[in-house]
């Protein structure tokens, strides 16, 4: 497993980087383990832009061939056809859980495969907790109906997640896309504000101990230096 720190700082990194891209209305738009790539000194980058999207403010017409299917957001599954950068923070909250538990979260065959595990851990769309969920075109009443676990399965497998950790999961993890978190506010939860900084060097050599002993596992491939340059893009 991940450590907690690493996890903390891993986290961090991605807030960061994706709030500086919605600041400028750009969504990256197919966030997944192979877009996320780890430096020499474990910092994370964001790469793989081929499908960024900057947004107008009505939002941008999906597309059905972007986005890995296990990190897309529900809304889109549902045949949701315009969307915002909300899609992003979704997938940011897959990527979370991922790395805290060294497994997907949602792995579906299939779109409806994927909505399943999802409504079996985040509950069905209701007019409680999701009031347009059950107007798009791909809802069917003869859905299953599931009540939300709050996350707790994740706990369960990794009991040494805190609260607070758990609580910014459930906010990126929103069905509403209205209700989810935006990067601007996940980058100053508790659970990231209260990283470690490696350049404060408050822990001194200990990330770079990690990286060596191999105890750091990455969710992406590590660049080498020669591609550092291409992917440092905030």
């Amino acid at each position: 497993m991940m450590p907690m720190e690493t996890l903390r700082r891993h986290s961090s990194d991605l807030m960061e980087g994706l709030d500086a891209c919605h600041a400028r209305r750009i969504a990256h738009r197919n966030l997944n383990p192979l877009s996320i790539l780890l430096t020499h000194d474990g910092t994370l980058k964001i790469a793989h832009f081929e499908h960024v999207q900057v947004m107008n403010t009505c939002g941008a017409y999906y597309d059905e061939v972007v986005g890995v299917r296990w990190y897309r957001a529900p809304e889109l599954l549902l045949g949701e056809q315009r969307y915002g950068l909300e899609v992003d923070c979704w997938s940011a909250g897959c990527l979370m859980a991922q790395m805290a538990t060294i497994r997907p979260l949602f792995p579906g065959d299939s779109d409806v495969d994927t909505l399943f595990k999802i409504f079996r851990l985040l509950g069905s769309p209701s007019n409680t907790n999701w009031p347009g969920g059950k107007q798009l075109k791909h809802w069917r009443e003869r859905y299953p109906k599931w009540k939300t676990t709050r996350l707790k399965p994740l706990l369960d497998s990794r009991p040494e997640l805190q609260e607070d950790a758990i609580d910014l999961m459930r906010q990126l993890l929103c069905l509403d896309p209205a209700q989810r978190m935006t990067m601007c506010r996940a980058k100053q939860h508790p659970f990231v504000a209260r990283r470690t900084d490696r350049r404060s060097g408050n822990d001194g050599g200990a990330l770079e101990d990690e990286m060596k002993g191999g105890s750091n596992l990455a969710i992406g491939a590590i660049c080498s230096e020669g591609s550092q340059s291409r992917f440092q893009v905030f």
